[in-house]
């Protein structure tokens, strides 16, 4: 890979801005021929960020094998396109290429007033009384998943956490232990999300995209099966999205906390992959000692 990356590519801006607009043009690369970056992006995402961060600054162009991709990078950067002030970052044209055939109709692939009006819709999830009793959900299922965990000089802490935080989403939304099914929906729940990350990047019959298709149609049935049943329900299994998500992994490391003492091998760096977001391709090892031991 590092290789291939040495051939030379030429910089040349993105596009070119429009005329009278003020605008710079986006520096970058197309990469190797043919493949581009997309071996970076799928092997070392941290890397290549870097070096695209030493060579371009905090916005550039990369290739890829069917279209170009800009990286945005560092704080203010990123601070910028999320709080897109000028409405000019699109949602679904940039998550869409990515996890929109297996998550249609989500918000986040929403813009504008269909955007606006989705999220007003979801606000009644985010009341204090509720967020009150998600996080009473939380917690038994924090405990048991956690009684299974062990002293271990290589803890692969991301996959465990990874699976307990599954765990812990599929319980409060469906509003029950799902038993036997909870690894069949989780393992298609992670399909969905990995599709999005398939270099043939139409259904094959094979690969993560066939497979990423398979677990969405998994998704759709279970839950449809579950309507019936929750019509008029209310309780504390309401879509709660990026709000329950965030309160989730912070009651989740409270309890990891007092449970456990962990520490990351000297001299350790994650290698990343990337998906739809980075995530370390070695589990992320710890050593991990239960606390008081």
């Amino acid at each position: 890979m590092q290789a291939l990356e040495a051939i030379p590519a030429a910089p040349r801006p993105l596009a070119p801005p429009p005329a009278g607009s003020g605008l710079r043009p986006v520096p970058g690369d197309p990469g190797p021929p043919l493949i581009g970056y997309s071996l970076s992006l799928l092997t070392d995402v941290l890397r290549h960020a870097r070096r695209r961060y030493e060579r371009y600054g905090p916005v550039s162009w990369s290739g890829g094998v069917d279209r170009p991709a800009v990286s945005i990078l560092g704080p203010d950067a990123i601070e910028e396109v999320l709080a897109d002030r000028d409405r000019a970052i699109s949602n679904r044209s940039g998550w869409g290429y990515m996890i929109g055939p297996f998550f249609t109709g989500a918000v986040m692939l929403m813009d504008g007033d269909e955007h606006r009006r989705h999220r007003r819709i979801m606000h009644e999830a985010f009341r204090h009384e509720r967020l009150a009793a998600y996080l009473r959900a939380l917690y038994p299922t924090i405990e048991r998943g956690l009684h299974r965990w062990g002293s271990s000089e290589r803890f692969r802490a991301y996959d465990a956490v990874k699976q307990l935080t599954l765990d812990i989403g599929t319980e409060v939304f469906v509003g029950a232990s799902l038993g036997a099914d909870a690894d069949r929906v989780n393992r298609a729940f992670v399909d969905a999300v990995h599709g999005g990350k398939a270099v043939i990047r139409t259904d094959a019959g094979f690969g993560a995209w066939h497979r990423g298709l398979i677990g969405r149609r998994l998704l759709e049935d279970h839950f449809r099966a579950l309507l019936p049943g929750r019509r008029g329900g209310g309780g504390e299994d309401k879509c709660i999205g990026l709000h329950f998500g965030s309160m989730e992994v912070k009651a989740l490391m409270h309890r990891l906390l007092l449970r456990f003492q962990w520490s990351v091998p000297p001299g350790y760096e994650p290698s990343l992959g990337y998906g739809t977001g980075p995530n370390p391709s070695d589990g992320l090892p710890v050593m991990l000692r239960a606390a008081g031991r």
